[in-house]
């Protein structure tokens, strides 16, 4: 009795890296003073289950390319970017991950500004001296550029005369001038520069 040989043909797949994601986006409405939602198309996973993605961020126009998480979900085609800096312009770039090994990062994104916030710091008051017998002449230091956030509009001065018979209410001055650094302070303001 003759054996006869039987071939079969069964498909091997063989496992490779991820694909890139798509370059991501980010609609306007998503974009913050302190975070943007980002959002990618995932790419082939190589016949591997993607793990996770990583999602770097560079601060334009010379920062070097930082990685903000290393675990966003595997099945996720969006993430919250957070701990931006207001005002500030960015670029972002987005790879998956399987158990075979990294894919090349993605194309990066546009460029986006976040939107302006309010200043980290206040002025830093240098002097409050007397000036005649009714007003007093305070002179103050704009916050460093880097805790303003945004574009410095003017300063806004609440004070209030302490009287014997109790405390009058606050009155408030606004300064419309960025590059002011004094103000001569009444009952009536008069001037400030």
């Amino acid at each position: 009795m003759k054996l006869s040989h039987i071939e079969s043909h069964i498909p091997i797949s063989i496992s490779e890296r991820p694909q890139p994601p798509s370059k991501p986006g980010v609609l306007q409405e998503d974009v913050k003073s302190r975070s943007v939602l980002l959002t990618w198309e995932p790419g082939s996973d190589g016949l591997s289950p993607v793990r996770y993605y990583t999602i770097q961020t560079r601060e334009l126009p010379k920062g070097r390319w930082v990685v903000h998480s290393a675990s966003i979900s595997h099945n996720a085609t969006s993430a919250l970017v957070d701990r931006l800096k207001p005002f500030t312009s960015y670029k972002f770039k987005v790879k998956a991950t399987n158990d075979i090994g990294d894919s090349e990062y993605s194309e990066e994104s546009e460029s986006l500004t976040t939107l302006q916030a309010a200043p980290d710091d206040s002025p830093l008051v240098i002097s409050v001296t007397p000036h005649t017998t009714t007003s007093v002449l305070i002179r103050w230091q704009a916050p460093t550029e880097d805790k303003i956030n945004g574009i410095l509009l003017g300063f806004r001065i609440r004070y209030r005369e302490l009287v014997y018979d109790g405390m009058r209410s606050f009155t408030v001055h606004n300064i419309k001038n960025p590059d002011a650094k004094w103000a001569e302070l009444t009952c009536k303001l008069e001037r400030h520069q």
